[in-house]
């Protein structure tokens, strides 16, 4: 089991400056770098076989990570792997990933959010791990988090999905200071290897710095690899409403690169999986931002998930509440 280490430790982030001022989403000027950096993440220690670890954004793993998906669960991925959405209904030819829009990719997940309700067929709005009595009210058991989700932060209109964070008590597991929300595609979409990309809008303060712990991320069933396309908070990022990009394996500490200043609004984030060569790299607004080993053996595809979490330290939002926006989720296997 991991154990915690000092708050000095989680401050102590590799940063490379980062100008990513992206203006209604537009790529802003390349990345002066790259830089790789050991984060903290609060957390130090080895591998207990599987059980009751803690990786970063991730959960306190515990044997139900290990069971079966559905069959379900397995014939509706092979319809997107094979350019269909559900029903069979042939998917609209999207290009690659902004790195490399031309590039040799087949599209296995396009999901947009142009309606008025988030499609519950693809995406799950609790948590599986714990997924409480049916109300709506889900937890994490990430001992660092501390909000419940619940079903209805999670909503769809203006052609984006809405995730709110706000301080609303609950009581999920234990009693709760914050209210955020959680979407995943456990039960619908896993992928092992290749692209995956997302549109998100960061909300921060007027000092620039993000409200809370939001997150985009990619991970398997047994939590054995976890790549956190972007995170928001010192946890995350070692400084005050950071961003960071994060890859997490088996026993192996943290590793990630820093922004040099938060990015707020909308961005493009996503990671290239060599599941092959045993590579990961991240890619912020289309440009590659830091590269590592990710020697994950076969068998573990991971699907996505977006959630909106709060922290003891983490910037509070205001008293309304913040909202992360997610205009887009996509992902690609190499053609």
């Amino acid at each position: 089991m991991r154990r915690a280490v000092p708050a000095a430790a989680v401050l102590a982030a590799a940063a490379a400056l980062f100008i990513g001022a992206a203006a209604q989403g537009k790529a802003g000027p390349p990345a002066q770098g790259e830089a790789a950096g050991s984060l903290a993440q609060a957390e130090a220690g080895s591998l207990a076989h599987g059980q009751d670890r803690i990786l970063g954004h991730g959960k306190t793993v515990t044997p139900k990570h290990t069971k079966a998906r559905t069959l379900a669960h397995r014939s509706t991925t092979a319809a997107l792997a094979h350019g269909e959405g559900p029903g069979g209904h042939q998917r609209r030819t999207v290009p690659g990933p902004s790195w490399d829009p031309a590039g040799r990719y087949v599209s296995t997940f396009d999901a947009g959010f142009n309606g008025t309700h988030v499609n519950t067929a693809r995406w799950d709005r609790t948590w599986w791990d714990n997924p409480g009595n049916g109300n709506g009210i889900s937890w994490s058991s990430n001992p660092y988090m501390t909000a419940c989700y619940a079903a209805s932060h999670d909503t769809e209109s203006g052609g984006y999905l809405r995730m709110r964070l706000d301080h609303t008590p609950n009581t999920c597991g234990t009693r709760r200071s914050y209210t955020g929300a959680v979407l995943d595609t456990h039960a619908s979409f896993s992928q092992e290897g290749g692209a995956f990309e997302a549109r998100v809008s960061l909300p921060c303060n007027a000092q620039g710095q993000v409200y809370g712990w939001p997150a985009w991320w990619t991970v398997d069933d047994t939590w054995t690899g976890e790549l956190d396309n972007v995170e928001g908070g010192s946890l995350a990022a070692g400084r005050a409403g950071g961003t960071a990009a994060n890859l997490h394996y088996a026993s192996q500490p943290p590793t990630g690169w820093v922004s040099g200043s938060p990015l707020c609004g909308w961005h493009d984030f996503g990671t290239k999986w060599n599941a092959t060569g045993r590579t990961v790299t991240f890619y912020w607004d289309g440009r590659r931002v830091y590269s590592q080993p990710f020697p994950i053996g076969a068998g573990h595809p991971e699907y996505l998930v977006f959630d909106y979490q709060m922290f003891a330290n983490g910037i509070p939002p205001p008293p309304r509440g913040a909202t992360m926006l997610v205009d887009w989720a996509r992902a690609w296997r190499v053609g």
